[in-house]
């Protein structure tokens, strides 16, 4: 569904990513884990178009979407949740919602109802501001208004960031209803632990480049990931 390659891009005149190359099929759930200033979140807002490319290609289900700006990847399938949240503080959760749905014109209700049975907690605050929500409630808001535009791949950056384990724990859940309904799911999470084991495949990310690929299952078992990542003794 998403092939990556080559990919080069900047910030200013310090490079960003150096070449990175990756394949996303169609209904996995994939996570990048690296170390902070490893690229992840650089290369979540590349293929979101939020950030340019200095190099590379990018296609979607076979269609290179170099050129596309990024709302016209919003129109093609591409939603990100960004590191953060971004909830509009001043609007309403069900404002917030709605604003999802801007490229579309139809089955706008429906979609809002699907998304409010995935997100009941969303459902008993639809009047209040967003900006009053807990950090876990505008994750989940945020998430919900991502599913407004009807994504076929959605780019989840840093959502356990700033919550208390148990919130994140329930934000997780969610992430696991929605990779089951059938979207793509490409996921950069600190918590390394979390991300392999929610995923598919999983790529380790290090100044850059991709250091390492496969089954998030073996690479769970990698020295390397395990000593460096997840807290364990190589040899534990």
């Amino acid at each position: 569904m998403l092939d990556v390659v080559e990919l080069h891009a900047s910030h200013g005149r310090i490079p960003a990513l150096h070449g990175i190359s990756m394949t996303l099929a169609r209904g996995e759930t994939a996570c990048l884990i690296g170390a902070n200033g490893a690229g992840k979140t650089t290369t979540l807002r590349t293929i979101a178009g939020v950030h340019p490319a200095d190099s590379g290609d990018i296609f979607l289900d076979g269609n290179n979407i170099n050129r596309l700006p990024a709302h016209r990847r919003v129109r093609e399938g591409i939603s990100l949740v960004p590191e953060g949240r971004g909830v509009f503080a001043q609007l309403t959760v069900d404002e917030n919602l709605r604003l999802g749905a801007y490229t579309r014109d139809s089955g706008i209700d429906e979609d809002r109802e699907r998304v409010l049975e995935l997100l009941p907690r969303i459902r008993e605050r639809l009047g209040q501001q967003a900006g009053t929500l807990s950090g876990g409630e505008q994750q989940m808001l945020a998430i919900g208004r991502a599913l407004l535009a009807r994504p076929r791949l959605l780019l989840l950056d840093e959502p356990s960031m700033g919550l208390a384990p148990i919130v994140v724990e329930k934000v997780f859940e969610v992430i696991a209803d929605v990779a089951r309904s059938g979207v793509t799911i490409l996921l950069v999470e600190q918590n390394a632990h979390l991300a392999l084991e929610i995923a598919d495949r999983a790529w380790v990310m290090e100044s850059g480049r991709i250091a390492l690929a496969g089954n998030a299952a073996a690479l769970r078992e990698d020295p390397r990931v395990r000593e460096a990542y997840l807290g364990e003794a190589a040899d534990g």
